[in-house]
């Protein structure tokens, strides 16, 4: 294929993306009301300054990667070395900083959900603005934009028949995730010791299997399940505590 019908081909993939993310998008956001609704049948109360919080936690722990992410550029030149250990780290980064919320607020039920809730729900606006970020990627001709656009075919990000779609089934496991996760360490700090190898697998397992071109419905079927069962588990512990 010729430089330029490459570069028509990311022209269309990248209108296509943005129109199919803006109708997807109200879904997206139904995903944080309807684990919300869902409280509501465990008559948990929702505080939005606990909400806040756990949108708060969320940035921190996505910040706390930067130095990290630094300190391993120092050590290699390998983009794909850099790549794992940041992806690597989100677990003691994330799971670290929900534990200190939750000792610091002597977490229960109500407000350990809140801030789970809070902590997904700033992480679908997240992944809304990358779509967007990444439809806009797509129509660049830049040298910058070329090496990226290589980088997430290398990661296998940018496969054929993936859609925005399937974000929505991602955000719902993603949501029970953190609400579980949060949920546990309210139960059980010493639990940070299970989940932080845990969420950095499941993020590694995404990324390796999208790379191995792992079929589409396997790679949404994993984390939904384990998110569901760390939702289940979560709220069964603080039921009965």
């Amino acid at each position: 294929m010729s430089e330029q019908d490459t570069s028509k081909s990311y022209q269309e993939a990248s209108r296509d993306l943005t129109h199919e993310l803006i109708v997807t998008a109200p879904l997206y956001l139904l995903v944080p009301v309807l684990f919300a609704a869902l409280a509501l049948i465990w008559e948990i109360e929702l505080s939005p300054g606990w909400i806040l919080l756990g949108a708060v936690g969320w940035l921190g722990a996505l910040f706390l990667r930067v130095p990290v992410a630094m300190i391993t550029q120092r050590l290699t030149t390998e983009s794909d070395t850099i790549r794992q250990v940041v992806i690597l780290s989100s677990g003691p980064a994330e799971e670290l900083v929900r534990l200190a919320i939750v000792l610091i607020t002597a977490a229960n039920l109500d407000v350990g959900y809140a801030i789970g809730l809070g902590w997904g729900g700033i992480e679908v606006i997240y992944a809304l603005i990358n779509g967007f970020m990444i439809a806009t990627l797509l129509k660049r001709t830049d040298e910058e934009a070329v090496k990226a656009r290589q980088t997430m075919e290398e990661m296998g990000l940018l496969r054929a028949g993936l859609r925005p779609l399937y974000g929505v089934v991602e955000r719902v496991a993603v949501m029970a995730v953190h609400i579980g996760l949060t949920l546990l360490l309210a139960f059980q700090p010493l639990l940070v010791l299970v989940t932080m190898p845990l969420h950095s697998l499941i993020n590694y397992g995404f990324i390796v299997m999208m790379r191995r071109r792992v079929n589409i419905a396997f790679i949404l079927l994993a984390p939904l399940i384990i998110g569901l069962v760390a939702y289940s588990l979560g709220l069964v512990a603080m039921l009965s505590s």
